[in-house]
Protein backbone atom coordinates (compact mmCIF):
# COMPACT_ATOMS: atom_id res chain seq x y z
CA UNK A 1 0.00 0.00 0.00
CA UNK A 2 1.10 3.07 -0.61
CA UNK A 3 -0.04 6.54 0.56
CA UNK A 4 0.69 10.37 0.27
CA UNK A 5 1.45 12.16 -3.22
CA UNK A 6 4.93 11.33 -3.25
CA UNK A 7 6.04 8.39 -2.13
CA UNK A 8 10.44 7.89 -1.87
CA UNK A 9 12.30 4.43 -2.74
CA UNK A 10 16.01 3.84 -2.54
CA UNK A 11 17.47 1.20 -4.94
CA UNK A 12 20.98 0.27 -4.01
CA UNK A 13 23.82 0.11 -6.72
CA UNK A 14 26.60 -2.33 -6.61
CA UNK A 15 29.67 -0.29 -7.97
CA UNK A 16 32.08 -2.49 -10.02
CA UNK A 17 34.25 -4.60 -7.47
CA UNK A 18 38.32 -4.95 -8.21
CA UNK A 19 39.34 -8.22 -8.81
CA UNK A 20 42.96 -9.74 -8.86
CA UNK A 21 43.38 -12.08 -11.44
CA UNK A 22 45.92 -15.32 -10.70
CA UNK A 23 46.01 -17.69 -13.64
CA UNK A 24 46.72 -21.23 -12.61
CA UNK A 25 48.57 -24.40 -14.76
CA UNK A 26 48.69 -27.62 -15.11
CA UNK A 27 49.37 -30.14 -18.00
CA UNK A 28 47.21 -32.07 -20.39
CA UNK A 29 46.96 -34.86 -17.57
CA UNK A 30 45.63 -31.97 -15.23
CA UNK A 31 49.10 -32.34 -12.42
CA UNK A 32 50.09 -29.00 -11.80
CA UNK A 33 52.85 -27.18 -13.79
CA UNK A 34 55.20 -26.65 -10.74
CA UNK A 35 58.66 -24.56 -10.97
CA UNK A 36 61.39 -26.35 -12.71
CA UNK A 37 64.78 -24.89 -12.07
CA UNK A 38 66.69 -23.23 -14.65
CA UNK A 39 63.42 -22.90 -16.69
CA UNK A 40 62.58 -19.71 -18.28
CA UNK A 41 58.75 -18.42 -17.82
CA UNK A 42 57.05 -15.84 -19.38
CA UNK A 43 54.29 -13.74 -20.12
CA UNK A 44 52.91 -10.82 -22.02
CA UNK A 45 49.74 -9.49 -20.43
CA UNK A 46 47.04 -8.00 -22.23
CA UNK A 47 43.36 -7.03 -21.90
CA UNK A 48 40.45 -5.86 -23.69
CA UNK A 49 37.23 -4.74 -23.30
CA UNK A 50 34.39 -5.16 -25.77
CA UNK A 51 30.53 -4.04 -25.90
CA UNK A 52 27.79 -4.98 -28.11
CA UNK A 53 24.74 -2.56 -27.46
CA UNK A 54 24.71 1.05 -27.21
CA UNK A 55 21.65 1.07 -25.46
CA UNK A 56 21.43 -2.48 -23.61
CA UNK A 57 17.55 -3.27 -22.73
CA UNK A 58 15.88 -6.01 -20.79
CA UNK A 59 14.53 -9.41 -21.96
CA UNK A 60 11.37 -8.78 -20.94
CA UNK A 61 10.82 -5.27 -23.00
CA UNK A 62 8.15 -5.03 -25.88
CA UNK A 63 8.36 -2.18 -27.57
CA UNK A 64 4.52 -0.48 -28.17
CA UNK A 65 4.10 -0.36 -32.34
CA UNK A 66 0.49 1.05 -34.04
CA UNK A 67 -1.63 -1.96 -35.22
CA UNK A 68 -0.91 -2.97 -38.99
CA UNK A 69 2.87 -2.33 -39.16
CA UNK A 70 6.11 -3.49 -38.36
CA UNK A 71 8.78 -1.90 -36.36
CA UNK A 72 11.92 -1.82 -38.63
CA UNK A 73 14.72 -4.32 -36.90
CA UNK A 74 17.71 -2.18 -35.38
CA UNK A 75 21.24 -3.65 -36.39
CA UNK A 76 23.04 -4.77 -33.62
CA UNK A 77 26.82 -3.76 -34.05
CA UNK A 78 29.81 -4.97 -31.92
CA UNK A 79 33.31 -3.18 -30.73
CA UNK A 80 36.67 -3.84 -29.65
CA UNK A 81 38.67 -1.57 -27.63
CA UNK A 82 41.92 -2.02 -25.73
CA UNK A 83 42.63 -1.09 -22.84
CA UNK A 84 45.86 -1.89 -21.31
CA UNK A 85 48.32 -4.64 -20.97
CA UNK A 86 52.08 -5.21 -21.74
CA UNK A 87 53.69 -5.59 -25.16
CA UNK A 88 56.47 -7.30 -23.13
CA UNK A 89 57.35 -10.40 -21.72
CA UNK A 90 58.12 -10.67 -18.44
CA UNK A 91 59.68 -13.60 -16.15
CA UNK A 92 57.60 -15.58 -13.65
CA UNK A 93 59.87 -16.16 -10.88
CA UNK A 94 57.17 -18.97 -9.29
CA UNK A 95 54.54 -20.08 -11.72
CA UNK A 96 53.15 -23.02 -9.13
CA UNK A 97 51.74 -20.32 -7.30
CA UNK A 98 49.95 -19.20 -10.03
CA UNK A 99 50.28 -16.43 -12.53
CA UNK A 100 49.65 -12.62 -11.33
CA UNK A 101 47.63 -11.20 -13.94
CA UNK A 102 47.10 -7.90 -11.90
CA UNK A 103 43.68 -5.92 -11.54
CA UNK A 104 40.45 -5.73 -13.07
CA UNK A 105 37.07 -3.96 -11.95
CA UNK A 106 33.62 -5.33 -12.58
CA UNK A 107 31.77 -4.21 -15.57
CA UNK A 108 29.43 -1.90 -16.17
CA UNK A 109 25.68 -3.23 -18.29
CA UNK A 110 26.50 -3.54 -21.88
CA UNK A 111 29.99 -3.67 -21.45
CA UNK A 112 32.35 -6.94 -20.30
CA UNK A 113 36.12 -7.01 -20.56
CA UNK A 114 38.26 -9.74 -21.27
CA UNK A 115 41.97 -10.24 -19.86
CA UNK A 116 43.88 -12.01 -22.03
CA UNK A 117 47.59 -13.41 -21.68
CA UNK A 118 50.22 -15.23 -23.75
CA UNK A 119 52.81 -17.72 -21.93
CA UNK A 120 55.71 -19.36 -23.16
CA UNK A 121 58.91 -21.75 -21.51
CA UNK A 122 62.14 -21.03 -22.67
CA UNK A 123 61.40 -18.96 -25.21
CA UNK A 124 60.14 -21.31 -26.95
CA UNK A 125 56.16 -21.54 -28.85
CA UNK A 126 53.64 -18.93 -26.73
CA UNK A 127 50.23 -20.00 -25.97
CA UNK A 128 47.50 -17.21 -25.79
CA UNK A 129 44.95 -17.52 -22.41
CA UNK A 130 41.86 -16.02 -22.27
CA UNK A 131 39.86 -15.24 -19.22
CA UNK A 132 36.37 -14.66 -18.56
CA UNK A 133 36.45 -12.68 -15.71
CA UNK A 134 33.70 -14.03 -12.99
CA UNK A 135 34.55 -12.01 -9.82
CA UNK A 136 36.25 -15.38 -8.12
CA UNK A 137 40.18 -14.18 -9.12
CA UNK A 138 41.69 -17.35 -9.26
CA UNK A 139 41.50 -19.00 -12.35
CA UNK A 140 42.55 -22.55 -14.42
CA UNK A 141 43.67 -23.57 -17.34
CA UNK A 142 45.71 -26.32 -19.27
CA UNK A 143 49.17 -25.37 -20.35
CA UNK A 144 49.81 -27.70 -23.83
CA UNK A 145 53.03 -28.83 -25.13
CA UNK A 146 53.36 -27.00 -28.50
CA UNK A 147 56.19 -30.13 -29.33
CA UNK A 148 53.91 -33.21 -28.12
CA UNK A 149 51.17 -31.77 -30.18
CA UNK A 150 53.34 -31.26 -33.17
CA UNK A 151 54.09 -34.96 -32.83
CA UNK A 152 50.30 -36.22 -33.00
CA UNK A 153 49.74 -34.21 -36.58
CA UNK A 154 49.56 -36.27 -39.53
CA UNK A 155 52.05 -35.48 -41.81
CA UNK A 156 51.87 -37.02 -45.93
CA UNK A 157 54.19 -39.59 -46.18
CA UNK A 158 57.83 -38.11 -46.31
CA UNK A 159 56.72 -34.53 -44.87
CA UNK A 160 58.81 -32.77 -42.70
CA UNK A 161 58.00 -31.50 -39.38
CA UNK A 162 60.99 -28.83 -39.17
CA UNK A 163 59.95 -25.40 -38.81
CA UNK A 164 56.41 -26.35 -38.85
CA UNK A 165 55.71 -24.62 -35.02
CA UNK A 166 55.63 -21.06 -36.43
CA UNK A 167 51.84 -22.29 -37.99
CA UNK A 168 50.61 -23.85 -34.92
CA UNK A 169 48.68 -21.24 -32.89
CA UNK A 170 46.78 -22.81 -29.30
CA UNK A 171 44.30 -20.59 -28.00
CA UNK A 172 43.23 -21.68 -24.18
CA UNK A 173 39.86 -20.72 -22.42
CA UNK A 174 40.52 -20.33 -18.70
CA UNK A 175 38.04 -21.86 -15.80
CA UNK A 176 37.12 -19.82 -13.31
CA UNK A 177 37.40 -21.52 -9.49
CA UNK A 178 35.12 -20.47 -7.03
CA UNK A 179 36.92 -21.76 -3.90
CA UNK A 180 34.42 -20.45 -1.49
CA UNK A 181 31.61 -22.97 -3.15
CA UNK A 182 34.36 -26.01 -2.69
CA UNK A 183 35.71 -25.77 -6.28
CA UNK A 184 39.33 -26.49 -6.70
CA UNK A 185 42.26 -26.60 -9.33
CA UNK A 186 41.50 -30.43 -9.20
CA UNK A 187 37.52 -30.70 -9.87
CA UNK A 188 37.83 -27.52 -12.66
CA UNK A 189 40.48 -27.92 -14.87
CA UNK A 190 38.64 -30.72 -16.77
CA UNK A 191 36.66 -28.46 -18.41
CA UNK A 192 39.41 -25.71 -19.59
CA UNK A 193 38.98 -25.82 -23.71
CA UNK A 194 41.87 -25.24 -26.03
CA UNK A 195 41.40 -24.76 -29.70
CA UNK A 196 44.32 -25.86 -32.12
CA UNK A 197 44.81 -23.97 -35.49
CA UNK A 198 47.48 -24.25 -38.03
CA UNK A 199 47.28 -21.45 -40.90
CA UNK A 200 49.46 -20.41 -43.60
CA UNK A 201 51.18 -23.47 -43.90
CA UNK A 202 51.56 -25.34 -47.57
CA UNK A 203 48.18 -27.25 -45.79
CA UNK A 204 45.10 -25.93 -45.64
CA UNK A 205 43.91 -23.78 -42.79
CA UNK A 206 42.44 -26.33 -39.83
CA UNK A 207 41.10 -25.34 -36.41
CA UNK A 208 39.83 -27.94 -34.00
CA UNK A 209 38.42 -27.57 -29.98
CA UNK A 210 40.12 -29.81 -27.80
CA UNK A 211 39.41 -30.29 -24.05
CA UNK A 212 42.37 -32.53 -22.55
CA UNK A 213 40.78 -33.07 -19.59
CA UNK A 214 37.48 -35.19 -21.33
CA UNK A 215 38.93 -36.71 -23.95
CA UNK A 216 42.31 -37.62 -26.19
CA UNK A 217 43.58 -34.81 -28.79
CA UNK A 218 41.32 -35.04 -32.11
CA UNK A 219 43.23 -36.66 -34.72
CA UNK A 220 44.44 -33.67 -37.35
CA UNK A 221 45.19 -35.08 -40.79
CA UNK A 222 47.29 -32.22 -42.81
CA UNK A 223 45.47 -31.74 -46.41
CA UNK A 224 47.79 -30.26 -49.28
CA UNK A 225 46.43 -27.42 -50.32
Amino acid sequence: MVEGDQTSVEIPVEMPRPEWLRLHLVDAQGAPIVDVPGELVEVMKSAWSRSHDNNPEPEWLERRQPIGTTLAAEEPYGESEYVGGSETWESVEHIGRGIELGKIYGDPRGRWSSPSAKIRIDGGSSVYFSIGARGTGDYVAVLPDPKAILEQLEFPPGASRAGFLRFLSLRVEAVPVNTRNGESLSSNWVHSEVRLSIYGSEYRDVSVKWKPGQEPMPSIKLQPK
